[in-house]
């Protein structure tokens, strides 16, 4: 039992193993996150605009050997360099000494653990949740363990589901392992069973719950409804019944302020001066005409001179004033840090453009935005929501895929210009209908 060879076998097994030697898993990271793209640009292959780019790079990923990088594959080809930089998430698994010296189950383990971790971080946004469920991030670890060994995954133990113990000491046995054998007690306890008749009362008990609780909401609803038409039609009654006053001219002054175009103030202000020459207030045209009466002309010289010193005088020409024109320009969606960037700005709308902003020429560093893309496009931005509405808009509401077709701007934001950008200062006000 304890010869020599025995122990000299078991040594040699000891010094050969991974765990004293230690194991490189640093090719795991790059698998690791090669498959998590893979998966990500399956899900979005089918659509189109940057869906097209999307299966480029899913195609690339397939045929790049093992020195391939996904992020920089990814913003090689452009559209997707935010996927490039949640990747990146990976390469702290480098720097972990746990990660890269797992061995046996607890590489399996920690390459899970990696996979849950980073859905945990973005499963927010739908393209992570749709490709990185539980079934996803098995195949994954998988696929990865496959290619760091080239063996096979080890599939780990199911684990007992835990058991409360009960009052009696007889009953804590039911989940004990022995020590010896390490096989679980059965327990000889039989399972009670429910009555089918305690069953089918429970469940018309629940349906006569819902019922009940259902028939409360809608008739307390359709009460609503109808004290709010009562009241309507009350309101329509009393304005039909309540006489139109009629409004009679007047000429009492009151103290309105009425503002006229500069223009027409100087016209009045010549014509104030006429009356106050000719001493008629009432009748100016009526004085004019009696000074306009038969006059004695004592001597040609006089004459002239007279006619000299009442000619009248041309009003000089008001200027006009040219209405102030605002500057508009149309931009894509901004980036996370809230920034539009103006070498995509365009003085019409494009396919690409999402926001509106309106500058004011006496406020050239300020300018407010507006939700506004052009209506085929619609569906895409409800769609990434998350890149194309939220750095630059607050919602309302909530979105529903089923229930909301559009989207409509209820306050404009504000922007703020800062090293030849626009930066997000106040974000717009929007609602989903």
């Amino acid at each position: 039992m304890n010869s020599p060879k025995r122990w000299a076998a078991l040594l040699l097994a000891v010094l050969l193993s991974p765990t004293v030697f230690g194991q490189d898993n640093l090719p795991a990271v790059d698998s690791l996150k090669k498959e998590v793209a893979k998966a990500v640009f399956a899900g979005i292959k089918g659509q189109q605009g940057d869906g097209e780019k999307a299966e480029q790079i899913r195609q690339e990923l397939k045929t790049c050997g093992s020195g391939c990088e996904p992020g920089a594959l990814i913003r090689r080809i452009g559209g997707w360099d935010r996927v490039a930089d949640k990747l990146t998430f990976f390469d702290q698994l480098r720097q972990n000494a746990t990660f890269t010296g797992a061995t046996g189950t607890a590489l399996p383990a920690q390459l899970r653990k990696s996979l849950s971790d980073f859905y945990g971080r973005y499963k927010k946004e739908l393209i992570y949740k749709r490709a990185l469920g539980e079934d996803d991030q098995i195949a994954i670890a998988t696929t990865v363990f496959q290619q760091v060994t080239g063996g096979s995954m080890p599939t780990p133990a199911a684990e007992s589901p835990s058991v409360e113990p009960e009052d009696t000491l007889s009953d804590s046995t039911d989940n004990v392992t022995a020590a010896d054998t390490g096989t679980p007690v059965q327990s000889t306890e039989t399972p009670k069973q429910v009555p089918m008749w305690l069953f089918i009362a429970g469940t018309l008990g629940g349906l006569l719950l819902g019922g009940a609780a259902v028939f409360l909401m809608v008739s307390r609803r359709a009460k609503e409804t109808v004290f709010a038409m009562q009241q309507e039609m009350e309101n329509l009654k009393r304005r039909a019944e309540k006489p139109t006053p009629v409004t009679k001219p007047t000429n009492t002054p009151t103290n309105e302020v009425i503002i006229l175009p500069k223009n027409v103030q100087n016209q009045l202000d010549l014509l104030n001066k006429i009356r106050e020459e000719v001493g008629s207030v009432t009748d100016p045209l009526g004085a004019i005409r009696q000074l306009k009466g038969p006059v004695a002309v004592a001597a040609p010289v006089a004459v002239e001179a007279a006619t000299m010193d009442t000619a009248p005088v041309a009003a000089a020409p008001v200027p006009v004033t040219e209405p102030l024109k605002m500057e508009v320009f149309y931009y894509p969606a901004p980036n996370e840090q809230g920034l539009f960037d103006d070498a995509q700005r365009s003085a019409v709308p494009t396919p690409d453009s999402a926001y509106k902003l309106i500058i004011h020429p006496q406020r050239p560093e300020q300018a407010a935005f507006r939700f506004e893309p052009e209506p085929g496009r619609m569906k895409r931005f409800l769609t990434y929501r998350t890149y194309f509405i939220d750095p630059a808009c607050d919602s309302e509401n909530n979105y529903a895929e089923d229930a909301h077709t559009r989207i409509v701007t209820r306050t404009d934001g504000s922007a703020v210009k800062e090293a030849g950008n626009w930066r997000v200062q106040t974000k717009a006000v929007i609602r989903f209908e």
